[in-house]
């Protein structure tokens, strides 16, 4: 199965967010706005999660969202050799092989095949969303330019 780059992306967040216990999904968003200073889509939130858990990368379990155990092993690793976000995101990539980002990629055009993830709901995950950016007052307000996606 074929993995993007926003699926490295997502993995990186749930590895930030899940490293004393699994988290959730709105702590998830949180740690991918870190990461890449921008929020995830649904769509490319569905599709990761979905690609991440067939592939054997993450856990989920009542909405919770974990590292597994060969997951576990490759951060630690990584995180002995003294890093930083942006390796740490190009070091995920290489651990699940995903595609790299290019310019005018569109998070819808690739199939998700059968690794459509039937775990999130798109008003869940509006929901999560809208609890994390609850979390900065002087956003309130502020409108999602798509709720949609």
């Amino acid at each position: 199965m074929k993995r993007r780059w926003s699926d490295a992306w997502i993995l990186l967040a749930v590895i930030y967010a899940s490293r004393e216990k699994p988290a959730r999904l709105v702590d998830v968003i949180a740690a991918a706005d870190f990461i890449q200073h921008a929020i995830v889509t649904y769509r490319e939130m569905q599709g990761a999660l979905g690609r991440l858990t067939a592939g054997g990368y993450i856990t989920e379990d009542n909405g919770m969202l974990g590292q597994t155990a060969k997951t576990t092993r490759f951060y630690q690793t990584l995180r002995e050799q003294r890093s930083n976000v942006r390796k740490d995101e190009q070091a995920v990539a290489e651990f699940i092989e995903s595609t790299a980002w290019l310019p005018g990629d569109d998070p819808h055009a690739m199939e998700i095949v059968a690794a459509d993830y039937h775990g999130l709901s798109e008003a869940d995950f509006n929901a999560a969303v809208d609890a994390y950016l609850s979390r900065f007052p002087r956003l309130t307000g502020v409108k999602r330019k798509d709720k949609n996606h």
